[in-house]
């Protein structure tokens, strides 16, 4: 019976190893599946177009910064100049 009880013993700490390995796996699995703030940063970084300005008088707070898009430029420069011209 004491032999019994340590090869139980034995086969209950192999079956706990390979269900720890197993789930480390999965869990790695799941993470790079699921992982959004890794894409997240892949994403926002890959942006082309844009312009950033820092603050632009001394009541801005340090590190503040505006990030504008080139179409949202030229947009709001043809409205301003259809704006002159109407009150011309």
């Amino acid at each position: 019976m004491n032999c019994l009880s340590c090869l139980f013993g034995e086969l209950w700490r192999v079956i706990l190893k390979l269900c720890m390995c197993l789930l480390c796996q999965l869990y790695a699995l799941l993470k790079d599946q699921h992982d959004f703030g890794s894409r997240f940063k892949k994403v926002v970084t890959t942006k082309t177009g844009l312009d950033n300005y820092a603050g632009m008088s001394a009541l801005s707070a340090e590190g503040t910064t505006h990030t504008v898009r080139k179409e949202e430029q030229v947009a709001f420069s043809n409205w301003i100049n259809r704006c002159k011209q109407v009150q011309i």
